[in-house]
């Protein structure tokens, strides 16, 4: 569900932001291409330590894309010092505010060896026993 209402949601505000915002967004719009993307991936198909990177990272992009929605409203209906403030508010929490960290989380939770992993709990042997 998340692959198909997330992109549709993320991607309408987007696009309907950069036509209000006119150049303003400073990158914000691909950044938050870039996560949605890794997010994405990660789900499919989805590694067990993916869960809670994963969920950040929708966090993330969740408030992002509202705050980017807020933004586009406020140039019609707040002053424009407001509404300065508001992207300069936006880029910083979309540049800065931990977004890219957890995507690189998520990224390098895919790559770790999940034999690696099996072995740290259940030992060196195939036979799968608890060492907790």
């Amino acid at each position: 569900m998340i692959q198909t209402f997330a992109p549709q949601w993320v991607k309408g505000i987007t696009s309907r932001a950069r036509v209000v915002l006119q150049g303003k967004l400073e990158g914000v719009d691909e950044v938050l291409a870039s996560a949605l993307d890794a997010l994405i991936a990660s789900l499919s198909p989805p590694s067990s330590l993916s869960p809670r990177p994963a969920l950040f990272l929708l966090g993330y992009i969740a408030s992002s894309t509202a705050m980017l929605e807020h933004t586009a409203w406020s140039a019609s209906h707040r002053s424009k010092v407001e509404h300065e403030a508001d992207i300069d508010t936006l880029i910083r929490w979309v540049k800065h505010g931990g977004l890219a960290a957890t995507q690189e989380e998520l990224s390098a939770v895919a790559t770790f060896n999940h034999k690696n992993n099996e072995r740290l709990v259940y030992g060196g042997g195939v036979a799968a026993r608890g060492k907790l």
